[in-house]
């Protein structure tokens, strides 16, 4: 219910936001749309904690990984068919949008939740990959 609402005043508040609340997520990041990321994760971040498991909540734990990081492994850890909806006006996966943040360990929680995103395109046709090379990522191609 708590995700629906979230999506619900998000989906409001910006008609071409993406379809799922880690899109929103993402893509408040990738915009630098603080306010957007607020709103979305007071919502959720109770909720999602309170349903982590314990490989998570370690991992949550570790003092290198960012509020944002730990906010998209909560989302997966309650939903992590999340990880395999497109969104946004290119049909991005997650995968598309985490690589661009240049984190390989971000990067490999979105993947263990959905590893064919990294062969599936979006409706541009780019992968994952090409995303991580045109950002500079490249640690994230290996």
């Amino acid at each position: 219910f708590v995700l629906k609402m979230a999506a619900n005043l998000v989906n409001d508040h910006n008609r071409n936001a993406p379809n799922s609340i880690l899109h929103m997520l993402l893509h408040g990041i990738l915009s630098n749309n603080g306010e957007l990321v607020l709103e979305v994760s007071n919502r959720i971040e109770r909720q999602l904690e309170e349903e982590a498991s314990q490989e998570v909540l370690s991992f949550l734990e570790e003092a290198h990984v960012s509020g944002h990081h730990k906010l998209i492994c909560r989302i997966l850890a309650h939903d992590n068919t999340l990880a395999s909806l497109p969104g946004g006006a290119d049909m991005s996966l997650p995968l598309h949008l985490v690589v661009r943040m240049g984190s390989l360990s971000l990067c490999k929680e979105v993947y263990k939740a959905y590893p064919d995103a990294a062969k599936t395109p979006n409706n541009k046709g780019k992968l994952a990959l090409h995303h991580a090379a045109r950002f500079g990522n490249a640690n994230i191609t290996e």
